[in-house]
């Protein structure tokens, strides 16, 4: 039997994403033999040895971030930023009592200890910086779990974290994915989660997983996963379920890129378009979607575009920028565009509109025009052959 380790990196709220993975790992009834985390994730390294996924949903879906970090609640991201910003210049960073009381009630140590899955985690020493990388046999008893929030003290944000008179701060400064400690215990099968958060990546030990493993996977999340910061129960539910589709999709059980499509509902040159499409028109992307349902989302969603005028109006100024100025002059126009789902998803109508109008004469099939708007021309050409319009 091969041995699988899970490896979860860094990224605070963002973790919520990793539980979504264990989740489909279980569907997928592939074995962890043992969990090694960064910050997060050696919290959820930890769930995942103790075996319980409910309790880590249950952990999960409850969190908000003045539950965790010692900061007076705000009335949305940018209030908790400030709130932040204010505990940084006033104490070196938020406490985290309230992360300590968490995981003394969801984390029990004897049972991480008694299981056969191995465990280990990251920190960072402080002020020297040196790595601190601990086996769950090398964390003295009775310490697990502060040596867990050693690891994820994001410091400047939150307070360095103190042990036996040793200052400590985020696992992340040193190595915020460690999948040196999997290849040091001779996992055969690794599956590292990686939520693009600040923090050093070990590059080399990556390779060489890739080039010695008998499997490599790594899963990271085409969409954005949020401020890792700031932790909200909507966005928690919606990237868990992310955590979950995207697993499913890498080991084959559905068909899409950013989206999820059950099997050979379109083929995979028609998969590019309807990705982009879904993607443009900003469709829910935590749900499994058949060819029916989708098409008649996308229709949907079309019908709903075309009561807006003044994002049309702004679309089309933008298109006679291209015409005139030319393709590469007009890339950083572009960039505005995209940034406003409302113009982006218009732009992406009128192209398709214009293929439908011209077909093989159309302006947008220029090489120069093309490779500016791939993905924008790609979703058109989807809607037209799909004739949603």
């Amino acid at each position: 039997m091969k041995k699988t380790a899970l490896v979860l990196s860094g990224g605070g709220s963002r973790g919520a994403y990793e539980i979504g993975v264990w989740k489909a790992l279980k569907k997928l009834r592939i074995r962890i033999h043992m969990a090694f985390g960064t910050s997060v994730g050696a919290i959820n390294s930890a769930m995942v040895v103790q075996k319980d996924l409910k309790l880590a949903e249950e952990l999960w879906k409850q969190l908000e971030t003045d539950m965790i970090f010692d900061i007076q609640p705000g009335d949305g991201p940018v209030e908790e930023a400030l709130a932040y910003a204010k505990e940084i210049v006033l104490h070196g960073g938020a406490g985290n009592s309230g992360l300590s009381g968490l995981l003394h009630k969801y984390i029990d140590e004897h049972k991480i200890r008694s299981s056969r899955t191995g465990f280990g985690l990251v920190a960072t020493e402080y002020p020297s910086r040196r790595e601190c990388v601990m086996y769950k046999d090398d964390i003295p008893e009775g310490l697990m779990i502060d040596y867990i929030m050693a690891s994820a003290s994001c410091f400047p944000a939150v307070q360095k974290y103190v042990i036996d008179d040793k200052k400590y701060i985020d696992g992340g400064y040193h190595d915020n994915l460690p999948v040196s400690m999997a290849l040091e215990k001779k996992a055969d099968r690794i599956i590292a989660v990686d939520l693009q958060a600040p923090g050093t990546v070990d590059h080399e030990a990556i390779r060489h997983a890739e080039n010695t493993c008998d499997e490599f996977h790594m899963i990271r999340c085409p969409l954005d996963l949020g401020n890792f910061l700031i932790f909200d129960r909507d966005n928690t539910a919606r990237i868990m379920r992310l955590g979950y589709l995207d697993t499913m999709r890498h080991f084959g059980k559905y068909d899409g890129i950013r989206y999820t499509f059950r099997k050979k509902s379109f083929t995979p040159h028609q998969m590019h378009g309807a990705d982009n499409a879904a993607y443009i028109l900003g469709l829910d992307p935590c749900e499994i979607y058949d060819r029916d349902m989708f098409c008649a989302s996308v229709r949907m969603h079309i019908a709903d575009l075309r009561l807006s005028s003044a994002k049309r109006s702004k679309a089309m100024h933008y298109l006679r920028t291209v015409k005139l100025v030319g393709a590469k002059k007009a890339l950083s126009t572009l960039k505005d565009v995209t940034a406003d789902t409302d113009l982006h998803a218009q732009l992406m109508l009128y192209i398709a509109e214009n293929l439908k109008e011209n077909e093989n004469r159309s302006f947008f099939l220029k090489p120069d025009i093309f490779k500016l708007l791939e993905s924008e021309i790609q979703a058109a050409n989807f809607i037209v052959k799909e004739k949603l319009l």
